[in-house]
């Protein structure tokens, strides 16, 4: 299991897990299928619910789409949400269950199925490409568990498998069987969790008696990062395209006190801060360097957080929970994870982070484009480009006139150039826009 699978389960402490996943933005949120009732903290991340019952969101791509499972424990069917609509992976003949755990861009799938026939009874790693078919990737010789973990967008898999009781990291290059990752020196079992693009892989590393330690495996060399403290422990969670990697580090030197959420960049370890409780984690990160987690406060509360440029920052639980994790982000700043009251069931979330008015411009222009609106486009986009120059140039007011020109034409063009779902979209787009500048 990964990371964010163990917290999960151990966070929900009643047996029957109410789960769901969301995806949102600013200008589409409702033709999306949002639910109502998102918030804002701080003026700066909304979140949202969707999804249906028992959806665990555990991934998610730079298209918005959401890597899971649904299902009570030990009842779980690997599934991907995506505009509103949840879809179950196919499974091999005699599964008995099955959960997906990462997600690229083209939508190809990784986790893992429990298998149950008269030959095997176990756990396979499994990959499903973008049309649902699904592919069992194997065991190590001598092996009889694995599990794959993540996958990269050019169809490298990670993930653990085990042969002789020891754990060992592999790598699946999409063909043939799967390989070993070489065992970091002093250590006996090792966990691999996350591929980049550039194909570097983190995860981490034991020995009995000795502290685990986060690792990094590069041109077929292991590498054991630096932890917070001499003799501490260390994780590693995620890594992104420009080599940075987070996960968690003991801040003593014994493996059950405090534990921080840390940044290996540049050779150098950073922790992230803390809410002063005895747990915390960064989860993952992406290419903007922008990091997620969560983290416990004094009270023994789980928060989600994100984190940028040394600044942290807590992201809301939906209305009424108190407490909140997240567990993976993408490039657009979309963040999925959970919500709940303590001792209650959780419910999956996204997390959205507000963009600039020159971003969020740049997403209606997109947007306008996507409609295939000819001359119509044209004069819409036109007076976008127009915001976009006055908002350079400083000049908010006059930004805000030429949206207002724009609402009056997408208004007039309702039900006829434009359709109804169109024009609200377009004119939900602008008056968000106007918000952020100040209208």
């Amino acid at each position: 299991m990964s990371p964010a699978q163990l917290l999960h389960r151990a966070s929900n402490r009643p047996s029957a897990c109410r789960i769901t996943g969301a995806i949102a933005a600013v200008f589409v949120a409702i033709s999306l299928g949002l639910v109502a009732g998102a918030q804002a903290a701080d003026s700066a991340w909304t979140v949202g619910q969707i999804g249906e019952p028992e959806f665990t969101a555990m991934a998610i791509n730079e298209s918005g789409v959401v890597a899971g499972y649904v299902g009570v424990y030990p009842n779980y069917r690997a599934a991907v949400w995506n505009g509103g609509t949840t879809t179950f992976l196919a499974t091999p003949e005699n599964t008995t269950r099955s959960i997906a755990t990462g997600i690229n861009k083209y939508g190809h799938v990784v986790g893992q199925v429990d298998l149950a026939t008269e030959e095997f009874t176990g756990q396979e790693a499994v990959m499903w490409n973008a049309s649902g078919q699904v592919t069992l990737l194997g065991f190590l010789p001598g092996g009889s568990f694995s599990s794959a973990q993540d996958i990269n967008d050019t169809g490298k898999v990670v993930g653990v498998t085990s042969v002789s009781g020891q754990y060992q990291g592999f790598l699946w290059d999409g063909d043939g069987p799967i390989e070993a990752l070489p065992m970091p020196s002093g250590m006996t079992s090792s966990f691999a969790v996350a591929i980049n693009n550039l194909g570097q892989i983190v995860g981490s590393a034991s020995a009995m008696y000795q502290p685990g330690s986060a690792v990094l495996w590069q041109n077929g060399v292991a590498t054991t990062l630096t932890p917070l403290a001499q003799g501490a422990t260390a994780t590693a969670s995620d890594i992104n395209d420009s080599g940075q990697i987070v996960g968690n580090s003991a801040t003593t030197a014994a493996p059950w006190l405090t534990r921080d959420p840390v940044l290996w960049e540049g050779g150098n370890v950073i922790d992230l801060g803390s809410l002063g409780g005895a747990f915390a984690i960064a989860q993952g990160i992406n290419n903007n360097g922008q990091v997620v987690g969560l983290m416990m406060d004094t009270a023994s509360l789980f928060h989600a957080f994100v984190w940028k440029d040394s600044v942290l920052m807590p992201l809301p639980p939906l209305a009424g929970d108190s407490e909140a994790a997240a567990f993976d982000i993408n490039g657009h700043g979309q963040a999925v994870g959970w919500s709940r009251m303590p001792g209650a069931a959780t419910r999956a979330v996204l997390w959205m982070g507000q963009k600039s008015a020159p971003e969020m411009v740049a997403d209606l222009i997109i947007l306008v484009k996507s409609y295939k609106l000819g001359t119509l486009g044209t004069s819409l986009t036109d007076k976008l480009v127009t915001v976009q120059r006055m908002l350079a140039n400083g000049k908010s007011k006059q930004a805000c006139e030429n949206l207002d020109s724009f609402l009056s034409q997408v208004k007039a063009q309702k039900g006829k150039g434009l359709t109804v779902d169109q024009a609200k979209a377009l004119t939900d787009g602008a008056r968000a826009i106007k918000d952020v500048i100040g209208c």
